[in-house]
């Protein structure tokens, strides 16, 4: 019977410790997703586990929290910004700045024409060029 017992006890042991090596090898990355020439949160970035389909947006104030295995990497990103990725291999808070890709400067002027309409029904600008 103490046999038993003892054994039962090892193997309750071993499957504890098991399940707090799973835990361990866990860590939950916190931050917030700012735009580099702004300084402004940016919501609704992705974040997404590389290699992974799990993935998050962030919140209405630019945060994000998500739990990931260790050594595993983070991608992200915004449209109209470049992408980042990270690797964690413990858990942390980050901040997170998005250079955006969108030259400032416009080097050119697009023009575009289409269909006729009646001045007293334009809400926009009407430019009329002469060709003179």
């Amino acid at each position: 019977m103490k046999k038993i017992v003892c054994v039962l006890l090892l193997f309750c042991t071993v499957c504890t410790l098991k399940l707090f090596a799973q835990d361990n090898a866990k860590i939950t990355v916190k931050g917030i997703v700012l735009s580099q020439e702004t300084n402004l949160p940016m919501p609704g970035a992705s974040i997404v586990i590389k290699g992974e389909s799990k993935g998050l947006s962030t919140d209405s104030s630019g945060s994000f929290s998500i739990r990931l295995d260790k050594g595993k990497t983070i991608a992200i990103s915004y449209v109209g910004f470049d992408n980042q990725e990270l690797s964690f291999s413990k858990s942390q808070t980050i901040v997170v700045q998005l250079k955006s890709t969108v030259s400032s400067t416009t080097d050119e002027v697009v023009v575009i024409g289409y269909g006729t309409q009646k001045k007293s029904n334009v809400t926009g600008a009407v430019a009329k060029y002469k060709n003179d």
